[in-house]
């Protein structure tokens, strides 16, 4: 889970999606907690705050990943402030001009780049590198945490 917008609204959304995953997980099986039923739960609610007369719409957009058991089993879906869902099939970018990152990335793009280089790509493709915050979701890691945050 990533998101950039309003603090508070993505962080109730990401306790609701915190309970959502222990609720299906103890009613059923942990298994049965995947990325696409997190990504649903939170375009339903954005969507319908988005259409609501009464409801402020939320001024969030969010990431949901899943690291697969092999890369071609991973999936990543950014969602937008109105429930919009997008399958990002190979890296997600959100905040600012999001379809203009998107593209300088993907004119460059290697998926077999090592982690050294798809860094420099990012700061190259943002203006303002010192405003870049990287993760990545590392496969390789005993953990069952998955998620690692890459310093400046």
């Amino acid at each position: 889970f990533a998101a950039v917008g309003r603090y508070n609204e993505f962080e109730n959304l990401r306790i609701a999606g915190i309970r959502y995953a222990d609720l299906r997980g103890y009613s059923y099986d942990r298994r049965d907690v995947n990325a696409t039923g997190l990504v649903n739960a939170y375009a339903q609610q954005l969507g319908a705050a988005f259409s609501s007369a009464v409801e402020k719409p939320f001024e969030v957009e969010l990431i949901v990943a899943e690291v697969g058991v092999s890369s071609a089993d991973d999936q990543i879906f950014r969602v937008g402030f109105d429930g919009t869902i997008t399958d990002e099939p190979r890296f997600a970018v959100v905040g600012g001009a999001t379809d203009t990152l998107q593209h300088k990335i993907s004119a460059s793009f290697d998926p077999d780049a090592d982690l050294d280089t798809a860094l420099e790509l990012a700061s190259r493709c943002f203006a303002n590198g010192a405003m870049l915050e990287t993760a990545v979701l590392d496969r390789t890691r005993p953990q069952v945490r998955k998620f690692r945050r890459i310093g400046n």
